[in-house]
């Protein structure tokens, strides 16, 4: 089994120096920030909110990092932990990702130790990105662990995307060759004694090796579509930590590659122990959480089974099989009509949800 470094629920992460302080609403600060060009933000990328004491590193075009090693191109993604960016390494003069972590996250050295414990094992290496160099970079929000790692390319979620904007579906041999680097992966990392905890079509991203030229890299990353300034509303400076403008992230329209490239599953954040039991209060409550993060106190590593057959779902179909909306209730009245009955030892926790949750909208009075 890999030694993998235990993760602590939530509630016991500590930060050490890093300053914290709470994000502001979204209706506070749509009060306070506009946008040059006007757009509903919200749409397009992270909660710029969250750019904070604690929070995001503002990062523009042309930043360095590591003094001043790696030079910032383009944000590549975003997500509740960190932000990605396109960063040319100008000691190797090659194309790298930039994962730079949240201050109140980035006391720990997890993120770093499970993934080099990953990379050690050959099963495991051959299905993460491969791991280049980390360290710590202070800026106005605080202190960030930053990763760099093996350029990838679009999420599976992008794929998906894309043949649903041009009205078509994924090649069934595709789909078929998916399907098994998912479920094989899946495997491999049980047999490993690793947990998934989150997997969704964002974090299975491609591999871009076909790419073998800035021209080719550029091409397949298209146009920058959307860039913002931002501005206070009152005409007073913004505050260090927030950002001057806002950055699109790149959709891959033109790639298409998806018959040759594999998948790689990203984020290590969530990953724990098959031996572990998490606390189902600390689950990233997604499109289609699994059942047991509804019904139990506690959730293990057999939830990874749940979203890949999800995944694969919206491979088939280009749709979830049902959608977590906030509604409890909702939520699993689908999943009844679509897998029928629950297990009788979920029976209990079933009707205390329907005594004390609101109803479904289209079962109200």
């Amino acid at each position: 089994m890999l030694q993998m470094p235990r993760r602590r629920p939530s509630s016991c992460r500590r930060g050490l120096q890093t300053p914290r302080a709470p994000p502001l609403s979204e209706a506070d600060f749509k009060e306070q920030y506009a946008f040059k060009p006007a757009c509903n933000i919200s749409l397009y990328g992270e909660n710029l909110s969250r750019y904070r004491p604690g929070g995001y590193h503002p990062v523009s075009p042309g930043d360095t990092f590591k003094d001043d090693r790696y030079v910032a191109t383009r944000k590549l993604g975003w997500g509740d932990s960190s932000t990605v960016w396109l960063v040319k390494d100008a000691f190797l003069d090659r194309w790298v990702a930039l994962k730079i972590f949240i201050a109140e996250l980035s006391t720990s050295r997890q993120p770093v130790a499970a993934t080099k414990a990953l990379c050690r094992r050959k099963d495991t290496a051959e299905l993460v990105p491969a791991l280049y160099d980390s360290f710590f970079h202070e800026g106005p929000s605080g202190v960030h662990l930053c990763l760099v790692m093996e350029l990838l390319g679009p999420s599976l979620w992008n794929l998906m995307m894309s043949f649903i904007d041009m009205c078509d579906r994924i090649h069934q041999e595709d789909v078929l060759r998916l399907t098994r680097q998912i479920l094989s992966g899946v495997a491999t990392f049980h047999g490993a004694g690793i947990a998934r905890g989150d997997l969704n079509a964002s974090n299975l991203v491609f591999t871009i090796r076909n790419l073998v030229d800035d021209d080719a890299l550029f091409e397949a990353l298209g146009e920058e579509s959307l860039k913002m300034e931002i501005v206070r509303r009152d005409g007073a400076p913004l505050t260090a930590y927030m950002p001057r403008q806002f950055h699109d992230t790149p959709d891959w329209q033109s790639w298409v590659d998806e018959d040759e490239e594999d998948l790689r599953f990203v984020g290590v954040d969530d990953w724990f122990r098959t031996t572990d039991r998490m606390p189902s209060s600390d689950a990233l409550r997604g499109a289609c959480p699994a059942p047991e993060v509804l019904f139990e106190e506690t959730y293990d590593y057999r939830a990874d089974l749940w979203h890949a057959g999800c995944v694969i779902h919206e491979l088939i179909f280009q749709n979830c099989p049902f959608m977590y909306m906030g509604n409890d209730q909702l939520y699993i009245t689908e999943m009844i009509g679509f897998v029928e009955g629950l297990p009788p030892e979920w029976e209990p926790a079933w009707r205390c949800i329907r005594a004390t949750s609101a109803p479904p909208p289209e079962h109200r009075t």
